[in-house]
């Protein structure tokens, strides 16, 4: 049987002395939207003024969960959790949930405002604040960035009344001011990354119930996971040199003499850095806005910390004018390539051939979008070949793809596999491989210096590392490219296969690539890049090409300093990703996703990485 109870909000109470109340903040006399985003059903509250003071409110569409732990002889037991969205808002909010009808010694009732999430024994709950955050006004912070949570309230039954809970903010508000920043006039602020050397985001876990139960800090016995050390704030609208933002951090204190980081980046994807010493310690309390101002005057853009422009490969065949309208609405470059199933079927000749490239270079010239490279066919014919027909029809078949490729898309680069299939250094036959592979590539970089005249295009040859190939580390890719006629062809990381070279010294079982090491390796033959992350060698397939993440073996503040830094790498940041997260799995890389990666993860790492070095 459920029994209907209605839980009373009132909206910030103080029921610690470390969760302080705001509604004495006065903000500029005006209205803050806390987390102003009602088409999700996440969260927001906000600070209403009232005879010159603020308090905060509920309003409709407001997130709320409810957490019900029983314990019974001493043992306690999470039950489901509920949730549901306020009918409406105001200084107190009603909601009404049905309890499963069960039998326990107590009852202990805890609600947040925002998503958390409780282990299974029912002791504490986790909440991560994003270090990316996306406001969706200036006034505004990110709504997955609040995290309210109730003073626990116990009963010795399931409760059959209105249960009343006194609410308050454990996260911090900042309100950062930005002047003086010289902008060109065509430019404009779309993101902002503060950092320093204390956690102020990232995921905290057990954050105990017995605390919050018991009125204290529910931080005071928490424990770190995936603690991230900057914010980076993507603005909802470009700003010009003068502006405010909000962001929400975890409470903490920064000492006087402490250093911390502002790094502007722009629409140009120029980025502006100042670092700060704190003339006076800066308190983050819970609930609390601190507001603190950065005078950019005199501040540069600094070169050494340059943004590269993010880009997605995609199939020639998805050249189409809507693919191509969506990367230039994403401000992201597109790469395609010639997959061996359109180049190589059955009925395809070469006016098909050719029609394909020229379907693709019209959609490109009408929706103006910026076109990176081509990855050459590398599955049907192999330049490696020890047979030395099929060596030579490799690159007849290759030499007709460039010539067409040159003529209607003019592709910065062209990527080609150094090798098709499994060449590994233990067998007797390597060396002879990979004498092929440098005589086929040789004769592609004859004829491509030859159309580049034709066509007065200027497009590079790049070698790629593959796994268990003729090249599959930085110094394999070095070594074959040392040869005469390969002195302008230049190299391709693909960073997901530098992961799993398995050749060479790598042979062994669960033995992993240094993605930084071969970066370092190639240096500026660098020309240009396959942006993917595996797991490592513990799942088949091993190069599963998944969205980069934080926390897996690769660190991306780490590997782009590499590149932009030790390679002097100004390309494209290419991602050649499937999918988001999980293998096969249900959400598929796609140009909007690359975009939201490449600011959330890759650009927030690479800004906390500097900061780190310093």
């Amino acid at each position: 049987m459920k029994k209907i109870i209605t839980l009373l909000l009132f909206a910030v109470a103080t029921f610690t002395a470390c969760v302080k109340n705001s509604t004495e903040i006065a903000i500029n006399n005006s209205k803050v939207a806390f987390a102003a985003n009602i088409e999700t059903p996440q969260s927001r509250s906000v600070l209403v003024e009232e005879n010159g003071k603020y308090h905060a409110e509920w309003v409709k569409g407001d997130y709320i969960e409810l957490f019900e732990v029983t314990t019974t002889a001493g043992k306690t037991k999470k039950a489901n959790n509920l949730n549901t969205t306020l009918a409406a808002g105001g200084k107190t909010a009603y909601v009404d949930f049905a309890l499963e009808a069960k039998s326990a010694d107590k009852y202990t009732y805890v609600l947040t405002h925002n998503n958390a999430s409780m282990n299974g024994a029912g002791t504490y709950i986790a909440f991560v604040l994003p270090k990316a955050q996306s406001p969706t006004t200036m006034e505004t912070f990110d709504p997955l960035s609040d995290f309210i949570v109730s003073k626990g309230v116990e009963f010795t039954a399931q409760p059959t009344s209105t249960v009343n809970f006194e609410m308050a903010r454990v996260s911090a508000i900042a309100k950062v001011t930005i002047k003086n920043l010289a902008l060109a006039a065509s430019d404009a602020v779309k993101s902002v990354t503060f950092a320093c050397d204390k956690t102020i985001a990232g995921k905290i876990t057990k954050i105990m119930i017995a605390d919050i139960v018991a009125g204290n800090n529910p931080l005071s016995q928490s424990e770190e996971s995936e603690p991230a050390q900057s914010v980076t704030t993507t603005l909802p609208v470009p700003q010009s040199g003068n502006f405010s933002y909000y962001m929400s951090v975890w409470p903490t204190t920064l000492a006087a003499g402490e250093k911390c980081h502002i790094t502007i980046t722009t629409s140009n994807n120029i980025a502006y850095t100042k670092e700060i010493t704190l003339p006076k310690a800066m308190e983050f309390t819970s609930g609390n806005i601190t507001a603190f101002t950065v005078n950019m005057a005199g501040i540069g853009s600094q070169e050494n910390q340059t943004i590269l422009q993010p880009g997605k490969l995609v199939g020639l065949e998805q050249l189409t004018e809507s693919v191509c309208n969506r990367a230039v609405k994403a401000n992201i470059w597109l790469d395609a390539i010639a997959r061996d199933k359109n180049m190589w079927a059955e009925g395809v000749n070469n006016e098909l051939r050719e029609f394909a490239f020229l379907t693709a270079g019209e959609n490109l010239k009408a929706t103006g979008a910026k076109l990176w490279g081509l990855h050459l066919p590398y599955s049907t014919y192999d330049i490696a070949s020890i047979d030395e027909g099929h060596r030579v029809q490799a690159v007849e078949k290759l030499s007709h793809i460039m010539d067409i490729a040159l003529e209607h898309i003019a592709p910065h680069h062209l990527t080609i596999h150094p090798s098709t299939g499994s060449y590994l250094t233990t067998a007797s036959d390597f060396e002879q491989h990979v004498a092929q592979s440098r005589k086929s590539l040789v004769a592609l970089q004859t004829e491509l210096e030859r159309l580049n005249k034709l066509y007065g295009t200027s497009t590079i040859l790049c070698v790629e590392n593959c796994t268990k190939s003729v090249a599959y580390d930085g110094e394999s890719l070095v070594s074959l490219l040392n040869y005469p006629g390969l002195e302008n062809v230049k190299v391709c990381i693909d960073t997901g296969h530098a992961q799993i070279p398995q050749n060479g010294k790598y042979i062994a079982d669960n033995s992993l690539g240094d993605v930084t090491k071969i970066l370092e390796d190639v240096g500026t033959l660098l020309g240009t890049l396959h942006i993917q992350q595996n797991i490592g060698l513990t799942e088949y397939p091993y190069d599963k090409h998944l969205q980069p993440w934080t926390g897996g073996l690769i660190d991306w503040g780490e590997v782009y300093h590499t590149i932009v830094e030790k390679c002097g790498y100004r390309g494209c940041f290419l991602y050649e990703t499937s999918w988001v997260g999980v293998y096969e799995g249900d959400t598929k890389a796609t140009i909007e996703s690359t975009r939201e990666n490449y600011d959330t993860v890759i650009i927030p790492a690479y800004y906390e990485y500097l900061t780190n070095i310093k």
